[in-house]
């Protein structure tokens, strides 16, 4: 029977995309997360994904809100630190994942074989969110339905979840991977696997290989990756009210069924020595939510 050691560990790429962004990261990416969805909480945990905040109004035909853009500049800690490929490959397979291309993991790590440390980079990042001022004029005009069965959740006596609208979110559609080189030699990747895997022109392969030891991949369409929600409580008039801007924590739906700390891990990591290496945070609200997550009824 072989020995499995644990580390318990952060995730380097969740942690610098809560310093980097003050947001909270998803641990996989995905386009369809924005803006002016509604999430249900309770107890300082997420439960699931509840649609669009239109689908709650009384008169959900009149609500028009515009989403705005805008392009984050470059931040000092835009990438992790330095990490173990395997730990690398998983993070980066996330993005493809999320851009329908499969045996993704598999790929990478024929291509990158001969790698044993890596830093990952978020590029081109922008920010997608929705003035709070106007989304306040909006529901004024409007009033939540509370005959609406779905809105049962946030209304019941007993058992109630609170409401939380998804504000802003943070998107790219570039990931990068920088190979540590130091005192390796021999070090290589095979360029012309990726470039020939991926020709189908889903995601772009910038080889930076001679310049900066810098592998970039390039997708068609911009990915959410980190998220920012309002608080808001429905009034006995249908009107609403906000608190302030909260940051949950998203959960990956890979963590361990059978582990028995009260922290759930993000992932199982597999090292090159056969060892495992775990993912996990501390949060005080975490999301299991629809499809990415698993659902609590």
């Amino acid at each position: 029977m072989g020995i499995f050691s644990f580390k318990c560990v952060e995730d380097p790429l969740m942690k610098m995309i809560r310093e980097t962004y003050k947001a909270s990261p998803l641990f996989v990416p995905d386009s369809k997360f924005l803006p002016l969805q509604v999430l249900a909480a309770k107890s300082n945990k997420v439960k699931s994904m509840r649609g669009e905040l239109a689908n709650y109004l009384v008169n959900e035909d009149t609500f028009e809100i515009k989403l705005d853009n805008a392009t984050v500049a470059n931040a000092e800690m835009d990438s992790t630190s330095t990490i173990d490929i395997s730990a690398g490959i998983t993070l980066l397979s996330n993005f493809f994942e999320a851009l329908d291309i499969k045996d993704a993991k598999a790929k990478l790590k024929t291509a990158f074989k001969r790698v044993k440390k890596v830093t990952i980079k978020i590029e081109d990042s922008r920010r997608r969110f929705v003035d709070i001022g106007a989304l306040g004029k909006a529901l004024k005009k409007n009033k939540a339905d509370k005959e609406n069965p779905a809105m049962d959740i946030f209304l019941r006596a007993k058992d109630t979840h609170d409401m939380l609208i998804v504000s802003s979110v943070y998107q790219s559609k570039r990931m990068s991977m920088t190979i540590d080189v130091d005192g390796e030699a021999g070090v290589e990747v095979d360029v012309p696997l990726l470039k020939s895997w991926l020709k189908d022109g889903k995601v772009k392969v910038d080889n930076k290989w001679d310049h900066s030891k810098t592998i970039a991949f390039e997708g068609t369409r911009y990915l959410t990756f980190a998220f920012s929600c309002l608080r808001a409580q429905i009034q006995r008039d249908g009107g609403f009210k906000f608190g302030t801007e909260v940051n949950p924590e998203m959960k990956e739906s890979h963590a361990s069924s059978t582990s028995q700390s009260t922290s759930k891990p993000d992932a199982f990591i597999p090292l090159d020595n056969g060892n495992y290496q775990i993912f996990s945070e501390e949060a005080p609200v975490e999301i299991e939510g629809a499809g990415l997550l698993e659902l609590e009824e």
